[in-house]
């Protein structure tokens, strides 16, 4: 189950991940997950709110003012950033 804590953690792991060359097909495809697992646990991180499969032990219940969507940038650097919530379309 996710917490605060945890989610932190997965980020600051991911953010001290060595930059690496890409030279080849292998190294493409693991910058890409990589890229992925740090927008996935940005937006993670900041819905404090437990919905759908996204269990949080630290926020058990579900919060009707977080239905959105939640933006990702990231910056020069390779961290990624959750952005201001996006009213969700649907």
């Amino acid at each position: 189950m996710r917490d605060g804590a945890g989610l932190r953690h997965l980020l600051d792991t991911l953010d001290d991940a060595p930059l690496r060359r890409i030279r080849g097909r292998a190294d493409a495809e693991d910058a890409a997950l990589t890229l992925t697992a740090r927008a996935v646990a940005a937006a993670a991180a900041h819905r404090t709110e437990s919905r759908g499969c996204h269990h949080r032990g630290d926020h058990p219940d579900t919060d009707p003012h977080q239905a959105v969507s939640i933006g990702i940038t990231r910056d020069a650097d390779g961290r990624v950033h959750a952005q201001e919530e996006i009213a969700a379309c649907c």
